[in-house]
């Protein structure tokens, strides 16, 4: 029921208060108006009064800046320990930034590393690829060159043989058979031997069926 009507005396306080201002507001206007012409000691009092009121009102809406100074050296603390609230996010922050940064190079060198043994790994099996053929096209020459040879080889004999066969089949002598074997046209005088007579013989010799030895018995 009391919140309902308050109390006579608030409604009085407030009325004289509201009459106080508005009896102040009507002296400052009549002393802006006038001057200081019609100016009283009483207005004087009165408006000293009233000054003194507005400078305490002032002083108790803004403190003096020591008490403001004392405050704010705890307001600072306060503010400082919710700055160290938030430093651990922040290095946190940084060192998941240096982790990952890590961890980018780490993967960028491990490809860097598994290219480079790729084509190292590439390179080895080239040049072994390259040494194969080179080891190949040798054996195949060699082989091609060795059968080239032995090829040359049987035809020689052959026609060794097919010399030799014609050379017995001839009606001939031996001395006519030694007389093709040997050079003739040899040097007569071979270091200190003087081979000039023996050629003189053979001569006399070839193509004479009655020569001694000039028919093989055989």
């Amino acid at each position: 029921m009391s919140d309902k009507f308050p109390p006579l005396e608030d409604e009085q306080f407030n009325a004289d208060a509201v009459e106080s201002n508005e009896e102040t507001d009507f002296l400052k206007r009549e002393a802006e108006l006038l001057g200081d012409e019609f100016k009283t000691e009483e207005d004087s009092e009165f408006l000293q009064q009233d000054k003194d009121n507005e400078i305490e009102d002032f002083e108790r809406t803004y403190p003096e800046v020591s008490n403001v100074q004392a405050h704010g050296e705890v307001d600072a603390d306060a503010n400082e320990s919710e700055f160290d609230d938030f430093g651990e996010p922040q290095t946190a922050t940084k060192e998941a930034s240096r982790g990952t940064a890590v961890a980018q190079w780490q993967e960028k060198r491990a490809t860097e590393i598994a290219e480079k043994d790729i084509a190292e790994e590439n390179a080895k099996k080239e040049l072994q690829e390259k040494a194969a053929k080179h080891l190949d096209d040798f054996y195949e020459n060699y082989n091609e060159k060795k059968q080239q040879q032995l090829k040359a080889y049987r035809e020689e004999a052959q026609e060794l043989l097919h010399r030799r066969d014609e050379f017995f089949a001839q009606y001939n002598t031996v001395w006519d058979r030694v007389f093709e074997l040997i050079n003739v046209d040899d040097a007569d005088i071979v270091g200190d031997r003087n081979r000039s007579k023996f050629k003189e013989i053979l001569l006399r010799l070839k193509g004479n069926p009655k020569a001694p030895g000039a028919v093989s018995t055989s």
